[in-house]
């Protein structure tokens, strides 16, 4: 079969039947799960009706006999193989750069949207190795990814290997990381002052995504939520004062005590810390809230209603001023 022509009239690939012993997988594909029963389904159909349509491969180079690298198809190769097929329909195109390849591989997932989180953020860090481009915005622009979501990637990527394998088996969840990183290790990172911030955790910050990884690993903690409260205690403690001191020592006894959990040294640490924040936020808006509502009141009656409320509210506050001082 003559090679298949692009609108342009280039070469873009030759169909011809192959060999599947004779094909290998593409290196450059970060999808590792497959799911079986899907497999099942396309083999079955492949064997009723045929490929409908063909994998893509290339020449492999460092090859001395006709073998191919498979670029495109894993799906419609494996379910193929399974069934026993001696050779398999494919379009044979040049062999890409491996900066095209990883391009290319991300490209055909955008398309499918078949890849589990974790293998999306691994082929973003190829085509990030292969490219050289590391800015959020430009890799916006390459990928079509939302910005937080690249940088979530980010955050999951510069984990341990082994730990973001664990994410593709299922033993860890994705966003957990996420929360991790973005709620305790970037806040107060390996103990190290940042930002001018002093440190609150004196522990490296390998320990200390250990410490978190195994109250999850081992259900002392479920849900992910509440490492956001973490990040409340840490803020707490960089405070000063007995609320301040009363959120470090939680904290110290959180990461230091494999059965401690979170809600535990957030009782204790910071619950009554939000608490004050939430009062002090209320009464400092309250005034501009009253003038707004004073200002659309055009009715007696209700302005009356407004005056009444705020004498009984200056008396009450009288009577907490006086317990305040004391």
């Amino acid at each position: 079969m003559p090679p298949t022509k692009s609108a342009g009239n280039q070469t873009v690939g030759k169909l011809q039947e192959v060999p599947i012993d004779s094909i290998s997988k593409n290196e450059g594909n970060p999808r590792l799960t497959f799911e079986p029963r899907a497999i099942e389904r396309l083999a079955a159909s492949i064997e009723e009706i045929g490929l409908l349509v063909p994998i893509t491969v290339y020449l492999n180079p460092k090859s001395k006999t006709p073998s191919y690298i498979l670029l495109d198809g894993e799906r419609r190769f494996r379910a193929a193989k399974s069934i026993n097929k001696p050779t398999i329909s494919a379009l044979v195109v040049p062999r890409p750069s491996a900066k095209e390849n990883a391009v290319r591989m991300f490209n055909i997932h955008m398309l499918r949207e078949d890849w589990e989180e974790i293998e999306t953020a691994w082929a973003l860090e190829q085509i990030i190795n292969e490219t050289g481009i590391s800015a959020d915005r430009e890799l916006h622009d390459l990928t079509g990814l939302s910005v937080d979501r690249i940088k979530n990637m980010k955050r999951v990527l510069a984990f341990p290997k082994a730990v973001q394998e664990k994410v593709s088996q299922g033993e860890l969840r994705y966003q957990m990381l996420v929360e991790l990183d973005k709620n305790v290790l970037a806040r107060d990172p390996g103990g190290k002052s940042q930002k001018g911030q002093r440190a609150v955790v004196k522990l490296s910050s390998s320990q200390l995504r250990d410490v978190f990884l195994k109250k999850y690993e081992n259900n002392v903690e479920r849900d992910i939520v509440d490492l956001r409260r973490v990040a409340t205690l840490i803020d707490t403690a960089r405070g000063e004062g007995k609320i301040a001191k009363r959120a470090q020592d939680a904290l110290t006894k959180l990461v230091s005590h494999p059965e401690a959990t979170i809600e535990e040294a957030y009782e204790i640490g910071a619950a009554a810390s939000v608490e004050l924040s939430k009062v002090l936020r209320d009464m400092n808006g309250l005034p501009g809230r009253v003038d707004d509502l004073l200002s659309t009141l055009t009715d007696k009656d209700e302005r009356g209603q407004v005056h009444t409320a705020l004498n009984k509210i200056i008396k009450r506050l009288q009577e907490s001023l006086k317990r305040a001082s004391k």
